[in-house]
């Protein structure tokens, strides 16, 4: 499988090199060799994809029936991916496309979600009202002394 794919690639080279060529539109025996090219491309690459269903079915046949790491692979259904390929950055009012930067962009914009709403810590009212939850905390009652012994 590997060996087909360098010859097509080696191929796939070779083609190009002889399209570039300047005697391609004055010599017949170019004409001929990209014909000759392209026909043992599609050769290797029918015989590629021929091996690649040969293998599968006979994996297929091998493992298919019973439950195992190749079953669930082959049944797990493949959910389709909802990809962002840019962001609008509301703060500099630009598009950015670079994922390290779209994913800082929405780091800051879900910790403004966060914080949307709370007063900062040293507002008074703030203060007041932690303290009043903490109050409303009643006391735990103290650990047996068997308890406490047995944790020394």
């Amino acid at each position: 499988m590997v060996r087909i794919k360098r010859k097509i690639t080696n191929l796939k080279k070779d083609l190009i090199a002889t399209l570039r060529s300047e005697t391609l539109d004055t010599e017949e025996d170019t004409r001929w060799n990209v014909i000759a090219l392209e026909r043992e491309i599609d050769h290797l690459e029918k015989k590629r994809y021929k091996s690649a269903h040969l293998r599968a079915q006979a994996n297929w046949q091998l493992k298919g029936e019973s439950i195992n790491k190749y079953w669930t692979r082959v049944n797990n259904p493949r959910t389709p991916r909802d990809l962002l390929r840019c962001l609008h950055d509301p703060t500099m009012n630009m598009i950015e496309t670079r994922s390290d930067k779209m994913a800082k962009i929405t780091a800051h914009y879900h910790e403004n979600l966060q914080s949307e709403g709370l007063l900062p810590e040293t507002n008074g009212l703030r203060q007041a009202a932690i303290a009043k939850a903490l109050e409303a905390i009643p006391p735990s009652p103290p650990l047996p002394v068997t308890l406490l012994q047995h944790l020394q």
